[in-house]
């Protein structure tokens, strides 16, 4: 995927005041990204959502130490509101679960260049890596560890049927 379709926003802007600016001036990038990931990893009767687990932090501090990635979390953030804000008066936070999921399918729909796109494939992978690496969420699967290099011991060897 190409990240150079991001376009340029100011240059050399400061990680904290970038964090603080999206579509709508008031809405901080850190709301508008814990209700999109809490929408991708919600909560459920046995596990906590993303927000809870820290997951925004971990694609925030990502976005510090890399300019596109930075650049990315912004634009992204920013449709997400504008989706938001076109049909609705509200901010992408304040919306529902079944309209924020709406306007997250439309960008993984989008076609694999659009910016949407880009921003949904790589914060989907980032957040589910940083979720399902915390060990909280080991607990909940059942795991008291990291399923490796402690777990699955034949993990090496091909699957045998267990029918006779």
């Amino acid at each position: 995927m190409r990240l150079g379709l991001c376009a340029p926003l100011t240059a050399h802007v400061h990680p904290l005041v970038a964090a603080t600016v999206v579509g709508d001036k008031n809405q901080p990038i850190s709301i508008t990204l814990r209700a999109y990931l809490d929408t991708l990893l919600p909560a459920d009767d046995i596990s906590p959502s993303a927000s809870t687990i820290g997951v925004h932090k971990h694609l925030l501090k990502k976005a510090q130490d890399d300019a596109l990635y930075r650049r990315l979390l912004l634009l992204g953030t920013r449709w997400l509101e504008q989706q938001a804000q076109a049909r609705d008066p509200v901010s992408f936070a304040a919306l529902g679960e079944e309209r924020r999921e709406q306007i997250i399918m439309l960008a993984e729909d989008a076609p694999a260049t659009a910016l949407e796109r880009v921003f949904f494939e790589h914060t989907r992978v980032d957040a589910f890596e940083s979720y399902y690496s915390d060990p909280a969420i080991w607990a909940t699967l059942g795991y008291p560890n990291a399923p490796q290099p402690l777990g699955f011991v034949g993990y090496g060897s091909a699957p045998r049927s267990t029918q006779s």
